[in-house]
């Protein structure tokens, strides 16, 4: 293969990584004897937080007695770097700065030595915990007010904010910052009335040591997500192919990273397309507007069982009332829409899941592209375009390091799983 990058040790191929806390006088004292090994990190789209966990290793038998409550709220530092990634023009260190707010599954390994594991998040979970939301909006859309909320409220760092519709007037009644998101995320459209919109967060933006250590928090449908050009090309390296493939190297004109590991868990579902509202009987959605005693129907009335067939919903509407001020609640148009879309994310229904070496730039709401070769020369079944919908970073010592991936198809953008 052309342009195969060539290591310059053994060591540059590894992964290692550094754990440190900000207080030196609590490093000293509660990290003597004491050794990391094994970090886990978790993007989902599912998820408005960032949450690392840190498996630690300890000598028992020193001269003082450690006190773990300390650790308490303690921000941490963690520094992973693989030096290798550097022959592709590709960043070689990640740096993660969070804070300690769990210690849990600690255990004796032996009469000597314990383990335990550190929960760490991000800021902006802890912020959103302590705050409450009473405010009202008017005319403004789930974007604005999902921006609005996430700078003010919960002090967070935007990343895409994209954007939606319609306007509408809105008041959060006293809930935390994250809720007002969610309840933005089941009214807001993309262009097309698609209703996938889901608030993440991802690892990228963090300065760890200085800086801004925060995470970013995004706003962004399914649609959009999944009709991106690929970040990444992933191949499956399948004996005979060893001169076309390799964990780092050139493919069709693009660098192509191999597949450890892959399966498919859920190629396709009619019933869950049908529950989606993609074909099939869909779903219907009960209106109540009080200002004029009115109650409609909206969606598939149909079939011999009445409404109690159909999958139904209920609001309220403000439509037709003369003494409006600002703008409707539009769920004429918008809870019809929002299906059980997110359904499609779930771990049951993911169509790939894969494992590559571990690497720097791979967060949730990429896409990612898959050749599976066949002896044809043409590509099996299965290849092709995938939104990342949920990534596991695990990181251990010694240098065995990998990203586990759960991919939905490109499909989720129609509804369809």
């Amino acid at each position: 293969m052309s342009n195969q990058p060539t290591p310059s040790s053994i060591a540059d191929t590894l992964v290692d990584f550094e754990f440190a806390i900000y207080n030196d006088g609590l490093q000293r004292e509660l990290f003597a004897d004491t050794t990391p090994v094994e970090i886990t990190m978790v993007e989902s789209l599912l998820t408005p937080g960032l949450q690392t966990s840190v498996k630690f290793h300890s000598f028992k038998k020193t001269d003082n007695v450690k006190n773990l409550d300390k650790l308490k709220d303690i921000v941490a530092d963690i520094k992973i770097r693989r030096p290798i990634l550097s022959l592709i023009n590709h960043s070689t260190e990640m740096n993660i700065t969070q804070r300690i707010y769990r210690l849990e599954k600690r255990r004796m390994l032996d009469i000597n030595n314990e383990e335990y594991i550190l929960q760490l998040c991000d800021q902006t979970l802890l912020t959103d915990a302590e705050n409450l939301v009473s405010w009202s909006w008017k005319c403004s859309t789930p974007t604005q007010i999902t921006s609005e909320v996430l700078r003010r409220c919960a002090k967070a760092k935007l990343g895409i904010m994209e954007g939606s519709y319609p306007a509408r007037d809105y008041f959060a009644d006293n809930i935390h910052p994250f809720q007002v998101v969610t309840q933005q995320e089941d009214v807001a459209l993309a262009p097309g009335d698609d209703p996938s919109f889901v608030h993440f967060m991802t690892y990228e933006g963090m300065r760890a040591g200085s800086g801004d250590p925060r995470g970013l928090h995004h706003f962004r449908s399914l649609k959009r997500m999944a009709q991106q050009e690929p970040s990444y090309v992933f191949a499956v390296a399948e004996i005979g192919y060893d001169g076309k493939y390799s964990s780092m190297g050139v493919f069709g004109g693009k660098k192509t990273f191999t597949i450890m590991e892959h399966s498919f868990p859920a190629d396709f579902d009619l019933l869950s397309d049908i529950l989606n509202g993609v074909g099939g009987g869909g779903k219907s959605v009960l209106i109540f507007r009080p200002a004029d005693k009115v109650i409609s129907l909206l969606g598939n009335k149909g079939g011999p069982c009445g409404v109690g067939a159909q999958d139904l919903s209920e609001a309220f509407s403000n439509a037709n009332n003369p003494s409006l001020e600002g703008c409707p609640t539009d769920v004429e148009k918008h809870l019809l829409k929002r299906q059980a879309r997110m359904n499609l994310l779930s771990e049951n229904d993911v169509a790939l899941r894969i494992t590559v070496p571990w690497m720097t730039n791979l967060h949730v709401g990429q896409t990612i592209e898959i050749k599976i070769p066949h002896p044809s020369g043409e590509e099996n079944y299965g290849s092709g375009k995938y939104l990342i919908a949920s990534l596991v970073h695990n990181i251990r010592t010694g240098g065995y390091s990998t990203i586990t991936m759960d991919c939905v198809s490109e499909s989720v953008s129609r509804g369809e799983l």
